[in-house]
């Protein structure tokens, strides 16, 4: 099922074009990896595509619907995620307290599938500890269930990985792809790193020209 639908889409900021004609689609669990240089837009393109901005021009489809900005604030609710470079955890509450927090928020709050989630990730027994007590890795780990734990339908990620050493970087970007695989997750991932984009089914290249790529390893 075609879950993301980007057409023609323009991103414009005063005299300055940041995406122009950008098209792209993506299909129920896939992996999507963006990557290119700084400054061609890439986070612009992650926030347009997640409805956290809104484009100059084209058309953001969602499960084959185009949506008009007054229902952005819903699909984001009830079907988008978000990974971040910042973890940003909440330091006054435990592992498991910062995991529920975004789930219960967004009406999804299941606990056994939390739990399972958390086994699955590997940080059983860190889940009643402080984020000032566990490694930056497991921070990580921490916001990539705590993105989960909610049911989305796509995982925006940005730079996920990017505050951490290279063999960090490599479990972490493992983990994510294959714990929202495993759940049927579509991932839209912003990355420099291109070992970790091979990782994706798809790589797409972003620079002054456009949006061009295809299958993992074809560019």
């Amino acid at each position: 099922m075609k879950i993301l639908e980007l057409k023609n889409v323009t991103k414009i900021f005063g005299d300055l074009t940041v995406l122009n004609g950008i098209s792209f689609e993506m299909e129920s669990g896939q992996s999507i990896a963006i990557v290119g240089p700084s400054g061609t837009g890439k986070t612009t393109l992650l926030n347009v595509a997640s409805l956290l901005d809104t484009p100059s021009g084209g058309e953001i489809c969602y499960f084959g619907q185009k949506l008009d900005v007054s229902e952005y604030l819903n699909i984001r609710r009830k079907f988008i995620g978000y990974v971040y470079q910042q973890h940003n955890l909440m330091g006054e509450f435990s592992v498991l307290e910062n995991i529920e927090v975004i789930a219960k928020l967004k009406n999804a709050y299941d606990l056994p599938y939390i739990m399972n989630l958390i086994k699955e990730i590997g940080i059983e027994d860190i889940i009643h500890k402080k984020p000032s007590e566990i490694s930056g890795g497991q921070k990580q780990r921490t916001s990539i269930v705590r993105a989960i734990a909610s049911k989305p339908k796509i995982l925006f990620a940005d730079e996920p990985t990017g505050n951490l050493d290279p063999v960090s970087a490599n479990i972490a970007a493992d983990l994510l792809i294959s714990l929202a695989k495993n759940h049927g997750i579509g991932i839209f991932l912003i990355t420099h790193n291109l070992d970790i984009a091979k990782k994706c089914d798809y790589i797409y290249n972003l620079d002054n020209s456009g949006l061009v790529g295809g299958r993992s390893g074809g560019i």
